[in-house]
C-alpha cells in the first residue's frame, strides 16, 4: 500500500521537515501557530524554497557589544540593541535572537495578538551560545548557530501534543463576546495587558474563520474565563471550568511539551491564569502560574529593549511603538503580579538579570495600570543579614512613606495598596521595630480606604480576591497595632467582612469571619487577664478593709518655696538642705 503525500508542502512544513497535509491553512500552521505559505505556482519549488529559507534563517549578533554580523542574504533579521546599550559594558552580554518571515509585512491589525517578531532570548556565556561565540572569536566566516548542540543523546523522539475540541468549538461566539466585554469593563482597568477593540475583532475571526493559533486561544481563554468570573451576583457559568481546562491544556504546551511555544500571547495567557487562579485557587497554583509568565517573558527577551530593531525600521513608526508598548506593558505587569503573589505567599519574586526594558509611558487611558506597577515597586527586596535589621527597617519606612503619597483610580487599586501596606507591616513587625505615631496614622488610613473599597465591590459583586483578604488582613492588623485608635476601628473591619459573608456566603468567607471573630476574642481574654491582675492586686493588699487616713493627722512638710529654680539631675547637697529646719528657715528669711 503505497502511502499518500501531500503534493505540495507549506513553507513552514518544508523547513521544518514536518509531514503537511497540503491544506491552508495546514494542520500543522493551525496547531502552532505558522504563518502558512506556499510557494507561487510560477517558480520551481526548490528555486522559492531556496529563497525563502535564507531570507527567514536567523543571524545572530552580540548586542551589548554592538557588533553588525548581519549579511546581504538576511536583510529582515536582527537583534534587540538600544543605543544607549551599545557602548556600555555589561557583564553577561545576552543575545536577542529574531526572526521575520521575509515578503510578508508585520501588521498589528489584530493586536493584541499581532504577527510580532519572533524573538529568544540567552546570554553569550550560555553552553547553547557558547559554540556561536568560539566561531566569532576565531574569526569563522560562518559561525556556528544559536543552537542546543549536544543537548541529549536523541534516543527518544519528542511527543507531538493534542490539541482536542477548539475553543471555537467549546461555546458560541456570542457567550465569548458577552464574558469578553465583561473582562475588559471590570479587570482591564487594573491590568490593562490587552486591547478591547482588538480583541473582539480576534474573537470575530476566530469564529468566523474556525481557526485561530493556540496561543491567540490561550489568551481569549483566559480573558473569558475572567468575563465569566467577574459577572455580577450570578451563579458560575457552567461553560467556564471547560474554557478554564482548555486554557490550561494550552499553556502547558508553552511549557512542557516540543515544539516549545514561545510567545508575547503565551505571556499574556499565563498572566490572565495567574489573576484567575488567584481569584479561585491555592496561593502556590497563582504563585506558580506568575512565575511561569516570567520565566516565558525572559524566554523571548521582553526584559530587552529593542525599540532601534532594524528589522521595525522597515516598518511603520505607529507599528513599532504599538508593538513595543505591548512588550513593555506585559513584561511590567507580569513583574508586578509575581512579586505581589510572592510577598504574600511569603516566596521569592523571580528577579531577571540585565533588564533593559524601559518604563511604561505616561498615558491617561493606562494611568491606573501605571499606579499598580508603582504600588508593586513598594514591596522591597527583603535582607538576609541580621546584623543590620536596622538599615531594612528604615527602608520599609520609606517604602511605607511612599506608598501613602500613591493616589488611586479605580477601586480594586486600594486593596492592592492595602495589601502591600501589610506586607511592609508584618515585615517590620517582625523586626520588632515600633512605628511612630504618623506611621501608624499612615497605616490606619490605607486600612479605612480598603475597607470602604472592599465594602464598594462587595455591593456590586466583583469578584476580586483581596474584596475578603485586605478586610480580613485588616482585622488582624489592627489587633496587632493594639492602641485606641486601631481598635476603634475593628466594628468597621469587622461589619466589612460580615457583610462580604452575607453576600458571598461561601465556606472560605465565613471561615475568614469566624477566625478573625477567634482573634478578638483572644485580644478581649488577653485585656481581660491584664486586668484581673490589677484588680487582684487591689485585693491582696487588704486596702479596702483599711480606713482611709485622716488628713488632720498627717504631719504636712513645710510649704516650700517652688517659685526657685531647683536642680533635678544633680542636686549636690539641696535636698538635705531642704529638709533641714533650721537651714528651711534661713532661706525663706533671705526670700
Amino acid at each position: 500500500m503505497l502511502r499518500k503525500r501531500a503534493r505540495k508542502a507549506c513553507l513552514p512544513c518544508h523547513k521544518r521537515k514536518v509531514k503537511c497535509n497540503g491544506a491552508w491553512p495546514c494542520d500543522v500552521c493551525q496547531g502552532y501557530g505558522y504563518d502558512c505559505e506556499y510557494a507561487a505556482e510560477s517558480e520551481k519549488p526548490g528555486k522559492k524554497l531556496q529563497i525563502d529559507v535564507k531570507t527567514t534563517s536567523t543571524v545572530m549578533t552580540d548586542a551589548m557589544a554592538g557588533k553588525d554580523l548581519r549579511s546581504d542574504h538576511n536583510p529582515r533579521v536582527t537583534e534587540s540593541v538600544p543605543n544607549d546599550l551599545k557602548n556600555r559594558h555589561v557583564p553577561g552580554k545576552s543575545y536577542v535572537l529574531v526572526e521575520v518571515p521575509n515578503g510578508k509585512a508585520l501588521k498589528l491589525s489584530s493586536a493584541p495578538f499581532p504577527e510580532s517578531l519572533i524573538s529568544r532570548y540567552t546570554t553569550s556565556y550560555s553552553a547553547v551560545a557558547f559554540p556561536r561565540d568560539l566561531g566569532h572569536s576565531f574569526r569563522m566566516p560562518s559561525a556556528p548557530r544559536l543552537h542546543c548542540f549536544a543537548w541529549h543523546m536523541g534516543t527518544r523522539r519528542e511527543s507531538q501534543p493534542s490539541l482536542g475540541d477548539r475553543l471555537f468549538d467549546q461555546i458560541s461566539l456570542q457567550d465569548a463576546l458577552k464574558y469578553a466585554n465583561i473582562y475588559f469593563e471590570r479587570v482591564h482597568p487594573v491590568l490593562a495587558i490587552l486591547d478591547q477593540s482588538h480583541a473582539i475583532q480576534t474573537c470575530n475571526k476566530a469564529w468566523n474563520l474556525k481557526q485561530m493559533p493556540i496561543d491567540v486561544e490561550a489568551t481569549v481563554c483566559g480573558l473569558v474565563a475572567l468575563g465569566s468570573l467577574f459577572e455580577a451576583h450570578s451563579k458560575a457559568w457552567e461553560k467556564e471550568s471547560g474554557v478554564v481546562h482548555q486554557a490550561q491544556h494550552l499553556l502547558e504546551i508553552s511549557v512542557s511539551q516540543p515544539p516549545s511555544q514561545l510567545s508575547l500571547k503565551f505571556v499574556i495567557a499565563w498572566v490572565l491564569r495567574a489573576v484567575y487562579l488567584r481569584c479561585t485557587s491555592r496561593p502556590h497554583l497563582s504563585w506558580m502560574a506568575s512565575c511561569n509568565a516570567i520565566h516565558l517573558a525572559e524566554a523571548i527577551g521582553l526584559h530587552q529593549e529593542f525599540r532601534e530593531m532594524d528589522a521595525l525600521q522597515q516598518r511603520s513608526q505607529e507599528a513599532i511603538g504599538e508593538e513595543t508598548a505591548y512588550r513593555r506593558r506585559a513584561f511590567w505587569i507580569a513583574i508586578s503580579l509575581n512579586r505581589l503573589f510572592s510577598m504574600e505567599y511569603g516566596r521569592s519574586p523571580l528577579r531577571l538579570d540585565f533588564v533593559s526594558c524601559l518604563p511604561i509611558t505616561e498615558d491617561d487611558n493606562l494611568a491606573s495600570m501605571n499606579d499598580f506597577i508603582a504600588i508593586c515597586e513598594q514591596l522591597p527586596s527583603f535582607s538576609n543579614d541580621a546584623t543590620q535589621p536596622d538599615r531594612e527597617v528604615e527602608s520599609l519606612k520609606i517604602h511605607m512613606e511612599r506608598l501613602s503619597r500613591i493616589s488611586v483610580h479605580v477601586p480594586p487599586l486600594a486593596l492592592v495598596k492595602a495589601e502591600v501596606c501589610f506586607v511592609l507591616y508584618r515585615r517590620m513587625r517582625f523586626l520588632e521595630s515600633r512605628m511612630t505615631a504618623t506611621q501608624t496614622e499612615t497605616v490606619l488610613s490605607i486600612i479605612l480606604a480598603g475597607l470602604e473599597e472592599a465594602q464598594s465591590l462587595t455591593n456590586i459583586g466583583s469578584s476580586w480576591w483581596n474584596v475578603v483578604g485586605v478586610s480580613f488582613q485588616s482585622v488582624c492588623v489592627l489587633l496587632a497595632i493594639d492602641n485606641p485608635a486601631s481598635l476603634a476601628l475593628l466594628p468597621t473591619a469587622m461589619n466589612t467582612l460580615g457583610s462580604i459573608a452575607r453576600a458571598y456566603n461561601t465556606n472560605l468567607v465565613r471561615e475568614a469571619l469566624h477566625t478573625a471573630a477567634q482573634l478578638i476574642h483572644g485580644l478581649r481574654t488577653k485585656k481581660m487577664e491584664e486586668v484581673r491582675g490589677i484588680e487582684q492586686a487591689l485585693d491582696v493588699s487588704g486596702v479596702h478593709q483599711i480606713p482611709e487616713p485622716d488628713a488632720q493627722d498627717i504631719q504636712m512638710m513645710p510649704e516650700l518655696p517652688w517659685g526657685l529654680d531647683w536642680p533635678i539631675e544633680c542636686d549636690g547637697g539641696w535636698m538635705e538642705m531642704l529638709f533641714d529646719p533650721d537651714m528651711f528657715q534661713d532661706i525663706t528669711s533671705i526670700q
